[in-house]
C-alpha cells in the first residue's frame, strides 16, 4: 500500500524528495498536520459531513454470475459512519514520533496518512440530461486535467496539474475560492503552498 506500484517506488520517499527540493521542515510539516486534524476534527463533531455519509451495515451483494461479496462489521456495530482515523493530537506528540521512511526524514505516521479503505461516489449528468430530469446540480464541472511528472518528484503532480487547469480555463489563482489537495503526506501540500503561494485558509 505504500508503495508506487507501476514504478516500483515507495511514495514516502517521494514525498521525502520533495521536502529537500523545497527545504521542508519537520516543524512545518508538523504544523501543517496539526492544523488538518483540527479542522477535521470539528467538521466532524460539527456534523459536516451529516449529509455526505451514508450509513454501513453488515450486508451481502448479490448479482446473478458472481459470487456473493460480503460487508461485515463487528459485533454490535449498527449504521456505521465515522471515519475513525480522526481523531485529536497535539504538536508535541506529532514531534515525539519517529520517522517513517528513511533515517532522519521529516515525514513520520503523525504527518502522513493511515493505510484506511474509502468510498466516494458522486453522480455527473449532462446538462440535456438534468434539465429533462427537472435536477438542481451542486456543481458545474469546467475542466479536468491530468499529467505526469519526474518519479522522484511524483508528489507535486496536484501542483502541475493545478497550472495546467488554470492555463486551461483562462482563470488565476485569485478566482478559486476553495482548493482541495490530496494531503497523503504533509510535505506534499507543504510543497504546493509554496509552489503557488496558497493561502492556507
Amino acid at each position: 500500500a505504500l508503495d508506487d506500484t507501476a514504478a516500483g517506488y515507495p511514495m514516502g520517499e517521494t514525498a521525502e524528495n520533495l521536502a529537500k527540493r523545497y527545504n521542508i521542515l519537520r516543524s512545518e510539516v508538523d504544523e501543517y498536520a496539526k492544523t488538518s486534524c483540527d479542522r477535521a476534527l470539528a467538521a466532524k463533531e460539527g456534523g459536516f459531513f451529516a449529509g455526505e455519509i451514508t450509513p454501513l451495515n453488515s450486508t451481502v451483494f448479490e448479482i446473478e454470475g458472481l459470487k456473493p461479496r460480503k460487508v461485515k462489521l463487528p459485533r454490535g456495530v449498527k449504521d456505521f459512519n465515522t471515519d475513525e482515523n480522526v481523531r485529536s493530537t497535539s504538536l508535541e506528540s506529532l514531534q515525539k514520533l519517529p520517522s517513517a521512511f528513511i533515517k532522519d526524514g521529516i515525514h513520520s505516521a503523525g504527518n502522513s496518512s493511515g493505510i484506511v479503505d474509502g468510498a466516494a461516489a458522486a453522480v455527473v449528468g449532462s446538462k440535456s440530461f438534468i434539465n429533462s430530469k427537472s435536477l438542481k446540480p451542486i456543481a458545474k464541472i469546467i475542466c479536468a486535467a491530468a499529467c505526469g511528472v519526474d518519479l522522484g518528484d511524483r508528489r507535486i503532480i496536484k501542483k502541475t496539474t493545478i497550472k495546467i487547469i488554470l492555463e486551461m480555463t483562462g482563470l488565476n489563482l485569485d478566482d478559486i475560492g476553495l482548493f482541495e489537495i490530496n494531503e497523503a503526506f504533509g510535505a506534499q501540500y507543504v510543497a504546493c503552498e509554496k509552489e503557488l503561494n496558497l493561502d492556507r485558509n
